[in-house]
């Protein structure tokens, strides 16, 4: 069956807790979506969940197998299987986003009409407002450096994105390891063909609660530092070099 819009995501819930709540959120909304949309909408997830939890995402998504476990490897084989489907627009995004449906449509308009072969999401001010602050400083930073080799402000550390499958090769050919499979080959598109890219705003919000429990936690603060590594520092290097 032939899809307009793929999702391709990876997950993994020892537990339901907050974070499968979300994700089951998006693969509901994705199937209300693809009847307001009128259009069709699969929904590719390498997912390393439990086998009851597996069995509540069956139905709601196609379940891709993924015998290698690591980020990259898991990343590649939904991705492949969103490829496979034959959709014009694959959307890469963490399935706990489930506030970013509401923009799908938006989002994945430059690649039908052929405007644009890679969208970014720009987070509002509104948007921005709704995160730890810790992390609206990290982030930010990281955006201010990659605008300095890359030429445009594009909001990448969002970390959703929708592509053109043509540029599937550029991802499945990227071995990199962690965060720097989602950057690296993005920052080298928009560095070879800029006028290919576009942003367009949003305003998904951040959970409140889990503002309320990032907000000045040290660990999850050095965990946001350890993310700018593999989503700054790494793609650059391999991009422009040491």
């Amino acid at each position: 069956m032939t899809f307009s819009i793929a999702i391709s995501g990876i997950t993994g819930y020892p537990t339901r807790d907050h974070r499968y709540d979300a994700c089951l959120r998006f693969l509901k909304g994705a199937g209300k979506l693809e009847a307001q949309l009128g259009i069709k909408i699969g929904v590719y997830l390498a997912d390393t969940s439990p086998p009851d939890i597996q069995a509540e995402f069956s139905g709601l998504a196609t379940l891709v197998p993924c015998p290698d476990t690591s980020y990259t490897s898991k990343k590649i084989a939904s991705l492949q299987a969103a490829v496979d489907s034959g959709a014009t627009a694959i959307v890469i995004t963490e399935l706990e986003k489930d506030g970013l449906l509401v923009d799908l449509g938006r989002l994945c308009q430059p690649i039908f009409d052929d405007s644009a072969d890679l969208v970014i999401p720009d987070r509002t001010p509104l948007s921005w407002a709704s995160y730890p602050r810790e992390m609206r400083e990290t982030e930010g930073f990281a955006l201010d450096q990659i605008a300095q080799f890359v030429g445009t402000r594009y909001d990448t550390m969002f970390g959703a994105f929708v592509m053109n499958r043509t540029l599937a090769p550029l991802f499945l050919s990227c071995q990199a390891k962690m965060w720097t499979w989602l950057h690296e080959p993005r920052l080298r598109f928009m560095k070879e063909h800029p006028d290919r890219v576009v942003g367009i705003p949003v305003n998904f919000l951040y959970p409140a609660a889990q503002k309320a429990a990032e907000e000045g936690n040290q660990a999850f603060h050095l965990k946001r530092l350890e993310q700018l590594d593999f989503s700054l520092i790494r793609p650059l290097k391999i991009i422009y070099g040491q």
